[in-house]
Formats: C-alpha cells, structure tokens, sequence
C-alpha cells in the first residue's frame, strides 16, 4: 500500500515536472516576456524622460510608475497605448510568477534567491497592470506616490513594521542590482557570443548603467 501511494506520489511529481519544463519552453511564454519587457521599458523611459526634462528646466517632474501610465493616458490615442502596455505588464507579470513556479526558463535554471525575486516581481507588475487597468476605467486616479501609500499603510496595525521590512527589501534588492551592474553579472543571461563586438560593447556599457540607475531608484524609494 505504502508502495503505491510513493509510486503514486512519485509520479504526480513527474509530471508536475514534466509540465512546468514544457510550460517554460512554450513559445506563447517566450512572447509574453518580450511584450511585458517591452512594457516595463516605456514605463521606466517615461519616468527617465520626465526626470532629464525636469533637471534640465524644460517642464518635466520627478515621477513614478503609476505617474507614467498616466502620462502615457493623456497623449493621442492615450488609451490604446495604455491598453498594450497594460496587457505588456501583464504578460510581464505572469511570466515571472510562472518563472518563480517552475525555477528556470528555456536555457537557464534560477537560484532560490532568482525565485524569490521573480515572485517578488510578478506580484508588483500584476499590481501595476492593475494600476493601468484602473486608469483606464477611471478608477485609478490620484497621485499615487510611494510617500502617500507608505503614509496610508503605517496607519494599520504593525504598519511600521510592514514599512520597515518592505524598505529593507527594497534596499536589499537595490543592493544587489548594483552588484549585479558593476561586476557585469547581467552578462551571464545574454548571447554575447552571438554579439559583434562593437553591439556587445555598447550593450555591456548600457547595461551597467542602465542596472546602476535601477539600483538608485529602488535604494531611494527604500
């Protein structure tokens, strides 16, 4: 009886496990994370745009996500663009919970801790998705602003706490981005192989910058 019920087990395992590789080499997965990472960049480009126009003097404001989607809701054809980048989030988010579930996607295997960041991840740009799809419905106005929402939150019981732990993880994420940056870790997920040198130099400089500037907002906003 015990026999069956370990082979039982056993074989459920296998095919929980058969099914997540197939899931993680699924073509439908693939375009899903290049919608949600073309998504995430218009997203963060807004803020970056926004930023430079403001410390240059030409009317732009420091923002954040939440204030870039509205941005991208006030231009022509607004709520179109809104509703791609909205699905790209999406997509976005699903790939990185499904990335936490299985542990690996179609030509790497992730740390525990590469886990525990794409769930991290997942859950925020699901959230930001529902942001987008708020906005659109008229239900996501105000401001937004991590400063409001921390305020709203330290009001809850054992708030300071939440704050507290939310803000040491977030410094503990921009810590590691900056390491990942500077010793050109993000080198390790790219086909550099496959690069002419000169595309694979400017890639190599992009990138460091482009991680150390993401370790800075996040180290802020911890």
């Amino acid at each position: 009886m015990k026999t069956d019920l370990g082979t039982g087990a056993g074989d459920l395992g296998d095919r929980a496990k058969r099914g997540g590789d197939e899931l993680a080499h699924a073509r439908t997965l693939g375009w899903l994370a290049r919608a949600g990472l073309v998504a995430r960049g218009v997203v963060y480009g807004i803020i970056g745009i926004l930023a430079l126009k403001l410390a240059l003097g030409d009317g732009g404001k420091a923002t954040n996500q939440e204030g870039a989607l509205q941005t991208i809701a006030h231009q022509s054809f607004g709520e179109l663009l809104l509703l791609l980048v909205a699905i790209g989030l999406g997509g976005y988010a699903l790939w990185r919970l499904i990335r936490a579930a299985v542990g690996h996607g179609a030509e790497q295997r992730d740390s525990t801790f590469e886990r525990i960041a794409a769930l991290d991840s997942g859950i925020a740009y699901g959230l930001l998705c529902i942001t987008a799809i708020g906005i659109l419905t008229s239900s996501g106005g105000g401001s937004g602003s991590p400063k409001e929402t921390t305020g709203g939150v330290l009001g809850w019981t054992g708030g300071t706490l939440i704050v507290g732990i939310a803000g040491a993880i977030l410094i503990g994420v921009a810590v590691y981005q900056a390491y990942k940056g500077l010793s050109r870790k993000f080198l390790e997920d790219a086909k550099t192989g496959e690069m002419s040198p000169g595309v694979e130099k400017a890639y190599t400089a992009l990138g460091v910058f482009g991680t150390v500037a993401r370790a800075v907002i996040f180290a802020l906003i911890g």
